[in-house]
């Protein structure tokens, strides 16, 4: 039974619980989000390997990629240290700002070609960005 004036420990505050399952909806928000987007990296790539793990951290606008490239055995890691998504015209599009990967060549191909410019990013991919 309890008490006027005394709280239960094992229950945690009211805003905390509430808290907790905003987080954890956003969280399974992201993670079935992620799922779509590398499904789509994975149709955009087939030709050339697929992609077999994915991390976004959308608050830092960071994210690390590690693709299976076909022929290949040691896999290819790819860091996106910085990226922003901007909406124009009702579209989005993301651009790239710093990059590192396991391999110089594809860094220096990336820097390159895909470093500083816009691409357009389906819907299903901008909530996990």
């Amino acid at each position: 039974m309890v008490q006027p004036g005394v709280t239960n420990s094992c229950e945690p505050p009211k805003g905390a619980m509430f808290e907790s399952l905003g987080n954890a909806f956003v969280s399974a928000r992201q993670k079935a989000s992620g799922m779509a987007l590398k499904a789509l990296i994975n149709q955009r790539l087939e030709p050339f390997g697929q992609v077999t793990d994915l991390e976004i951290d959308s608050a830092q606008r960071q994210a690390r990629i590690v693709v299976m490239l076909k022929g290949e055995s040691i896999p290819l890691e790819i860091r996106i240290d910085s990226y922003q998504l901007q909406a124009i015209e009702s579209r989005w599009f993301l651009s790239v700002h710093r990059v590192w990967t396991s391999r110089e060549w594809v860094t220096a191909v990336l820097e390159k070609f895909v470093v500083g410019r816009q691409f357009p990013v389906p819907e299903a991919a901008r909530l996990a960005l």
